[in-house]
């Protein structure tokens, strides 16, 4: 929507699917455009929750750019220690890539 955010994102391979926190999504889009990019629902923690369609590029990835789909739950706007904006789950972002770190320093990229 031609609004950019910078977000501090967490990857989980633990997590099936991505999750945005709902102060995020408030922050960049009106409800209206939320609306318009309504995928499906989902089971997260036995609720029920709508995911929607989200372009993300992520700048410490060589720009990777793409459309992920991702649930919106709502997570405490005061924590204690740092909570991610975004969590990268499996079967959304890392379904079709994978990272390889070595020693905390080498980040290899493959993208199907």
């Amino acid at each position: 929507m031609g609004k950019d955010k910078l977000v501090l994102g967490l990857i989980d391979t633990g997590s099936r699917y991505t999750v945005v926190n709902k102060y995020t999504v408030n922050e960049c889009f009106t409800e209206d455009e939320i609306k318009g990019r309504h995928v499906d629902k989902v089971i997260i923690n036995n609720k029920e929750h709508y995911r929607y369609s989200f372009r993300l590029i992520f700048p410490q990835l060589d720009n990777i750019s793409n459309i992920f789909n991702a649930a919106v739950l709502e997570y405490s706007p005061f924590p204690e220690e740092i909570i991610p904006a975004i969590i990268l789950g499996r079967e959304d972002f890392l379904r079709n890539i994978i990272l390889c770190i070595y020693k905390s320093e080498w980040m290899t990229i493959y993208i199907d």
